[in-house]
C-alpha cells in the first residue's frame, strides 16, 4: 500500500516565494508604471497660469489614488515578505554523507595522511580509552568511533570506496524517500472543512469572478479605450454635418462622466450645488457675450438622468471660454473632464473615418486643438500665446491681428503698448513663443504613377509630398533663396527626412536636427508631444478619401517627404482633392493645398504607336535638325523618299517652264 510524506520542515515556503513572484511581479509592473512616460520626461512650459490652476495641476500629477488593487496588492507583498522570512531560516533535515568532513581532514589528503590521522583520532575516540564526557553515554561514544571508522574505510577500503563513490553511502543503497511539498496540518482529519473551503473560495469563486471580470471587462470596453455604451452614444449621434457646438454635446453626455461609471466617477463633485450654480451663470454669461447658442446644457441640467452631462458640458466650456473656476473641487474636476475628453475625440475621430465623413472629422479634430490649447472657436487664436488675456486679444483683434504671424511682424512698439500690462519678462516670453510657433508649409505635392505617364482608373496613385515646419520668425538659408528671395523648388537634400524617419523606423539624423518639444499648452492639465497627421479629403463629395497617417518627431526648419499611396478612383475624370497636414494640438498651424488629378483611360498599343510616330519631326525639317542637335528622336527619311521627292521636283519644274512657253507663245 503506498504512502505519502508531507512536509513538516517548511520546504513548501520555496514553492510559495515562486508563486508569488510570478503574480506579483507584472501585478506591481502594471499598477506602477507611468501613464505616459515619454511626456513624464518632459518639462512643458506652464507659464500664463494662475497659480491655483499650476497648484492644482500638480498635485494631480503628484497625487496616487489607493485603490482596493493597491491594498490587495500590499497585502500580497507582505505574504511574500513572510514566505521570505521562512524560507530563509530554513534548515533542510537531508544531510550528504562526507567522509572527509566527519574525519575533519582536508579534501585534498593522501591516503597516508588519513592514515596516520585514523590513527591519532582511534587513539583518542577509542570507547576503550575514551574518558565519557559529562552529558555523553556510552552508546554515543560507540556510534562515533563507528562512524570514525566507517568513514576512514570509505576512503581506504577498495570496496568500501565503491559503495561510497556509486551509492554515496560506505553502507551501500540507502532509503531514499520524496515527500509532498505541502504542510501536513493541510490533510488532518480535523481541517479538511477549512482546506476545501479555502478551495472551494479560490477556484469555485475568486477565480470565476477573475476571469468573468477581465471577460465583461475588455467587453465593455472599445479598441480606443472609450466605454461600449459611449460609442453606441456617438454611433447613434454623430452626424455628417455635425457642428462645434453639437460635438460638444455629443462629447458631454459620454458615459465616462456619469457616476455609473463603472471605472469610478470623473466628475466626483456632482452634489456641489451652490459652486455648480455659480458656475452656470458665469459661463451663460460668456456665451451670450460670445453669441453661442446651445440648449443642451438647460434641458441636461433638468434632467435627473443627463444632468451629468450638462454639468460636463459647463465645465468644458468654461475651459474654453476662459471662465475662471474659483472652487478648487470643481477645478480638479474640470481638469479631469478636459483629459478625458481628448481620449474620447480619439473615438468620435475614428468613428467619423468609419463613415469617411470628412465634415465630421475636421469638426472633431478641430475640437481636439481648442480643448488642449482652452479657447472656444469665437475667441482669437492668440489666447494660445503665455500671459495674453481675452481683453487684449480682442484689442489687438480691432488692430487687425487675430493670427500669431501677425503678431510676430506687428511693430514691437505698438505690440508694448497693447501689452503694456505685461513686465518685460513676461512680454520677452510671449514674443518668443510667438515667435517659435510650429506653422506648417506644404512646400510640393504631386500625384504620380509608377511607371505610367498618366493615371488610369484603379491604378496605385503615390501622393509625393514636402512640407515643413516654418515659425513665423524663419527666414530661408542662402541655399534656398534665389535673388534674395525664397525659392521652394531649391532643396538640399541633407534638410529632407523620409516618411520611415518621421515614424520612428530609422534613427533621425544629427545634422542640425531640432529634437520636437512639447506641445505649449499651458492650460491642458497634462504634458503633450505633438502629433500630425497627412490625410486627402474631397471636399465636393465631403469624404475622407485617403485616411490619416500620423507621426511625431517632426523637428523645425526641415524639409521632409513623405509619401502616401491609395488606389486611383475607377472612373475617368477630372478629381479635386484636399490634402490635409494637420496638428492634434496648436489652431492654426495646419496646412491645406487644393490639388487636380486627372484619371484617364489607358491607351491601346496602336494608339500609342501612332502618337510616337506623330511625335518626332521629320528629318530634314528644321524641328527634325533641332532635335537631331539636341540628341532627341526624329523621324528618318529614306533614299527612295529622297529620290521620289527629287523627281517630283523636277518634274514640276519641267511642267512650270512648258506652261510659260506656251504662255508666251500665245
Amino acid at each position: 500500500m503506498a504512502s505519502y510524506s508531507y512536509d513538516e520542515t517548511g520546504q513548501y515556503f520555496f514553492f510559495l516565494i515562486t508563486f508569488l513572484t510570478f503574480i506579483l511581479l507584472p501585478w506591481t509592473y502594471f499598477a506602477l508604471r507611468p501613464k505616459d512616460s515619454a511626456a513624464s520626461k518632459a518639462k512643458a512650459p506652464v507659464a500664463g497660469w494662475n497659480t491655483k490652476h499650476e497648484s492644482v495641476r500638480k498635485s494631480r500629477s503628484r497625487a496616487w489614488g489607493i485603490s482596493k488593487s493597491h491594498v490587495a496588492l500590499a497585502l500580497g507583498w507582505v505574504a511574500f515578505a513572510f514566505v521570505l522570512q521562512r524560507a530563509l531560516n530554513y534548515e533542510s533535515p537531508v544531510t550528504f554523507y562526507d567522509p572527509y568532513k566527519i574525519l575533519g581532514i582536508s579534501t585534498g589528503a593522501t591516503e597516508r595522511e588519513i592514515k596516520k590521522f585514523y590513527r591519532k583520532l582511534s587513539l583518542k575516540y577509542h570507547p576503550d580509552k575514551l574518558r565519557l564526557a559529562d552529558n555523553q553515554t556510552k552508546e554515543e561514544a560507540d556510534n562515533h568511533f563507528v562512524e570514525l571508522t566507517k568513514a576512514y574505510k570509505a576512503l581506504t577500503d577498495e570496496q568500501i570506496r565503491q559503495n561510497y563513490e556509486q551509492y554515496g553511502h560506505p553502507d551501500g543503497k540507502q532509503e531514499f524517500s520524496m515527500g509532498i511539498a505541502l504542510p501536513k496540518w493541510m490533510i488532518e482529519t480535523q481541517n479538511n472543512g477549512y482546506v476545501l473551503g479555502v478551495y472551494g473560495l479560490l477556484f469555485g469563486i475568486a477565480l470565476p469572478w477573475f476571469v468573468g471580470s477581465w471577460w465583461y471587462g475588455s467587453r465593455r470596453v472599445t479598441k480606443d479605450g472609450a466605454l461600449t455604451t459611449t460609442a453606441d452614444g456617438y454611433f447613434k449621434e454623430l452626424k455628417e454635418d455635425v457642428d462645434f457646438e453639437k460635438a460638444v454635446e455629443i462629447l458631454s453626455g459620454s458615459s465616462e462622466f456619469s457616476p455609473a461609471n463603472p471605472k469610478g466617477p470623473v466628475i466626483k463633485n456632482l452634489k456641489n450645488e451652490k459652486a455648480f450654480k455659480v458656475l452656470q451663470e458665469e459661463v451663460f454669461a460668456a456665451m451670450r457675450h460670445q453669441n453661442i447658442k446651445t440648449s443642451f446644457i438647460g434641458e441636461a441640467l433638468k434632467s435627473p438622468k443627463k444632468e451629468y452631462a450638462g454639468k460636463a458640458a459647463l465645465l468644458l466650456y468654461a475651459h474654453m471660454l476662459r471662465v475662471p473656476v474659483k472652487d478648487v473641487s470643481l477645478l480638479r474636476d474640470q481638469m479631469a473632464v478636459v483629459e478625458k475628453s481628448i481620449a474620447l475625440c480619439v473615438s468620435l475621430m475614428h468613428i467619423s473615418l468609419a463613415h469617411n465623413w470628412l465634415a465630421a472629422y475636421l469638426t472633431v479634430l478641430t475640437l481636439q486643438q481648442h480643448l488642449i490649447q482652452g479657447f472656444h472657436p469665437s475667441l482669437s487664436q492668440l489666447l494660445q500665446l503665455p500671459y495674453i488675456t481675452v481683453e487684449q486679444a480682442d484689442e489687438l483683434a480691432k488692430k487687425g491681428i487675430t493670427s500669431v504671424d501677425a503678431f510676430v511682424k506687428m511693430a514691437d512698439k505698438e505690440r508694448k503698448e497693447v501689452l503694456k500690462d505685461l513686465s518685460p519678462k513676461e512680454y520677452a516670453h510671449t514674443v518668443k513663443v510667438a515667435e517659435n510657433w510650429p506653422t506648417l508649409e506644404i512646400i510640393d505635392a504631386k500625384f504620380q504613377v509608377v511607371g505610367e505617364k498618366a493615371v488610369t482608373p484603379g491604378s496605385f496613385v503615390q501622393l509625393n509630398l514636402k512640407v515643413r515646419i516654418t515659425p513665423p520668425s524663419y527666414s530661408p538659408p542662402p541655399s534656398l533663396q534665389i535673388n534674395g528671395k525664397p525659392d521652394d523648388l531649391v532643396v538640399e537634400e541633407a534638410d529632407e527626412k523620409d516618411l520611415d524617419e518621421l515614424i520612428g523606423r530609422k534613427k533621425a539624423g544629427t545634422m542640425g536636427e531640432t529634437p520636437d518639444v512639447p506641445v505649449h499648452a499651458p492650460r491642458f492639465p497634462a504634458t503633450r508631444m505633438p502629433t500630425w497627421s497627412v490625410f486627402v479629403g474631397d471636399h465636393k463629395l465631403g469624404r475622407v478619401f485617403v485616411p490619416p497617417s500620423r507621426f511625431n518627431q517632426f523637428g523645425y526648419n526641415k524639409i521632409r517627404s513623405m509619401q502616401l499611396i491609395f488606389q486611383a478612383p475607377p472612373q475617368p475624370g477630372l478629381y479635386t482633392f484636399q490634402t490635409y497636414v494637420k496638428s492634434d494640438s496648436y489652431v492654426g498651424a495646419d496646412a491645406q493645398k487644393d490639388m487636380m488629378m486627372e484619371v484617364k483611360q489607358p491607351q491601346s498599343e496602336e494608339d500609342e504607336d501612332a502618337e510616337d510616330d506623330i511625335s518626332e519631326p521629320d528629318e530634314d525639317t528644321i524641328a527634325g535638325q533641332m532635335a537631331a542637335m539636341r540628341g532627341q528622336p526624329f523621324k528618318k527619311i529614306e533614299d527612295g523618299d529622297e529620290e521620289e521627292e527629287e523627281y517630283t521636283s523636277s518634274d514640276s519644274e519641267e511642267s512650270e517652264s512648258s506652261s510659260s512657253s506656251d504662255s508666251d507663245s500665245d
